[in-house]
């Protein structure tokens, strides 16, 4: 008789175990190593932010492939990041490297904490759907005083709200040049406050301060010199202060006003795919000359 010996053709099941056991602590236990390193060894002076921004009509439904042109707004006008075509949803995604410029740390009341606060960067974002002949904008300011480092998220939106003429073939118009970015300096009362006998106040915008003022628009027709809609507001771009200004405290029966002068930068950007421009008012310099104006109550 000849004895067989049954060798199963399965494998040790419990050396496998073992190794997978210890496979998944090895990975486990590299993550926070690979995070760690990760914030140990990017670059302290940027900020990464992956930008997502949702394109819509008027009444809320979301446009379908519409073009995207996305500008960062400086002094010598707006200068183009970013083009493409946005989804089947109306969503269009893109990353950001921006510079992180230390301004100061300050005590932020809303947080109840103190943060470092960092310049922001105002940016532009133009949109426009063909099937509708509509464009809209919008201007966000980009501020890593408030973001996660090295790497954080923001999700925009934008409405199409200005309806464009329809022509045969826009592209083919003739379109005269628009004026060069040009520029205009406005005082402007950036806090007011009233004060009475025996009771005193003053007002203080240390370095890191944040001013935001509204940004104006216009669609501009350069072939015919004409404007298709009024002003309207497209966002805010945010100035931080370099240099802290105050005053002393101050009683009576007054009426305060704290005034700046700002720079103001008036400029031309093209609506995608459409010989139409926007006109753009907006505030990027703020020239430290201030002067306090007392009315006597």
């Amino acid at each position: 008789m000849i004895m067989r010996r049954r060798v199963s053709s399965l494998p040790n099941l419990e050396n496998i175990a073992s190794t997978t056991v210890a496979l998944f602590v090895i990975i486990v236990l590299s993550l926070p190593l690979t995070i760690g390193l990760t914030g140990i060894f990017a670059e302290p002076r940027v900020q990464n932010i992956d930008v997502q921004v949702r394109v819509k009509m008027k009444n809320g439904v979301l446009a379908t492939y519409p073009r995207i042109q996305i500008y960062h707004l400086t002094e010598q006008g707006p200068r183009l990041l970013a083009s493409g075509s946005g989804s089947q949803n109306g969503l269009y995604s893109w990353r950001i490297t921006i510079s992180r410029i230390w301004k100061n740390r300050l005590y932020v009341s809303e947080l109840k904490r103190e943060i470092d606060l960092y310049e922001a960067t105002n940016i532009l974002i133009l949109a426009y759907d063909d099937k509708t002949n509509t464009a809209g904008s919008l201007v966000v300011s980009i501020d890593p005083s408030f973001m996660k480092w090295p790497f954080d998220s923001l999700l925009t939106e934008v409405t199409l709200t200005d309806e464009l003429p329809r022509s045969i073939d826009t592209l083919s118009l003739e379109v005269l040049s628009v004026p060069p970015p040009s520029e205009t300096w406005k005082d402007t009362v950036v806090v007011e406050f009233a004060v009475w006998d025996q009771i005193w106040a003053n007002a203080y915008f240390p370095i890191g301060s944040k001013i935001d003022v509204q940004t104006k628009q216009r669609v501009y027709d350069p072939s015919n010199n004409r404007y298709l809609t009024d002003w309207t507001s497209s966002g805010s771009t945010t100035i931080t202060l370099d240099v802290g200004r105050g005053t002393q405290e101050i009683t009576g029966k007054l009426k305060y006003s704290h005034i700046f002068r700002f720079k103001y930068i008036l400029c031309y950007v093209n609506i995608p795919y459409t010989p139409y421009y926007y006109e753009i008012v907006m505030l990027l310099i703020l020239l430290m000359i201030q002067y306090i104006l007392t009315v006597d109550l």
